[in-house]
């Protein structure tokens, strides 16, 4: 069984774009929040997701993006977060599939 320990509330901004002969790229800024028993906290400015897409059809995104906020001791902290994930040609899951990492101080 498992069980849900945190929501991520994300506000996507304004999508910048480039597309040349060999590679498609979006550059994706966003803000947010969480809150949860473990974790309540604003993303910093700063957070962003960028997409790509080779010659190839392989499409790679990465988010990179830090929270501050304060954890369940109600200790304030950081929660920094790094999301990758990787995709063949006309691949596109739903739900999303990536591997996020999370590091806190």
């Amino acid at each position: 069984m498992s069980k849900l320990i945190m929501t991520f509330h994300i506000h996507i901004e304004a999508i910048t774009r480039m597309e040349a002969e060999w590679i498609k790229v979006n550059i994706i800024p966003f803000s947010g929040y969480v809150e949860s028993e473990l974790f309540t906290g604003k993303i910093v400015p700063g957070a962003v997701d960028v997409q790509t897409t080779d010659r190839a059809g392989v499409k790679h995104m990465c988010a990179k993006y830090m929270f501050k906020g304060y954890d369940q001791n109600h200790e304030e902290c950081y929660l920094y977060v790094e999301n990758n994930g990787y995709f063949e040609r006309n691949h596109n899951p739903s739900p999303f599939e990536a591997c996020p990492s999370f590091m806190s101080d």
